[in-house]
């Protein structure tokens, strides 16, 4: 007989989702999804949602207010600021299993707040996705960085060869696990 933990829906936190195009192809496969990004992309996201046949959730910041949102609907809608001493949608403690973020590291300053953020969020299970680190010297403080906040970070390899060599970090999709419970200072 299944555990009710084995039957509840992947939680999916899409970081940076811009139009929420890989958070909504999760929703559409059962995942709970909270779509976030910073306030001028919300609409974008909330109509995209809606769109595709969804209800969505818009958060109020509140912690009270998302978890009442995420048991409501599939999508969820909040605003995620990586640089913000505080993240209400974090707040509680809340956690996913899976968080994806693709083209958010385009600048140097914003590495670490957004390995903070996706170390808070990601539970000890949790895998992120990382793809698309744009930049030269953005890349030199992923590498230095990302071993402070997490144990396991893995450059995908080419899926129609897994042999070959994974593409530079700046092009690769990163699998990031195994949230450190002390982050190691800078």
């Amino acid at each position: 007989e299944p555990s009710p933990a084995a039957a509840a829906p992947l939680s999916v936190l899409e970081c940076g989702a811009g139009c929420g195009l890989v958070g909504l192809a999760a929703a559409l496969l059962g995942a709970r999804v909270v779509l976030t990004d910073l306030p001028v992309a919300l609409p974008t996201l909330v109509s995209n949602a809606k769109l595709n046949g969804f209800e969505v959730a818009e958060s109020t910041g509140s912690a009270d207010a998302s978890a009442a949102a995420a048991a409501e609907s599939a999508v969820e809608v909040a605003t995620l600021d990586w640089c913000a001493s505080v993240q209400p949608l974090l707040e509680s403690g809340r956690t996913f299993d899976l968080i994806v973020a693709s083209e958010c590291l385009y600048d140097g300053d914003s590495v670490v707040p957004l390995l903070r953020t996706l170390h808070r969020a990601c539970k000890p299970n949790g895998r992120i996705w990382l793809g698309g680190i744009i930049g030269g010297d953005v890349v030199t403080r992923f590498r230095r960085h990302v071993e402070r906040f997490f144990d396991g970070c893995v450059t995908l390899p080419p899926a129609d060869d897994p042999e070959r060599e994974a593409p530079p970090v700046s092009r690769a999709v990163h699998c990031i696990t195994r949230p450190r419970l002390h982050v190691h200072p800078d």
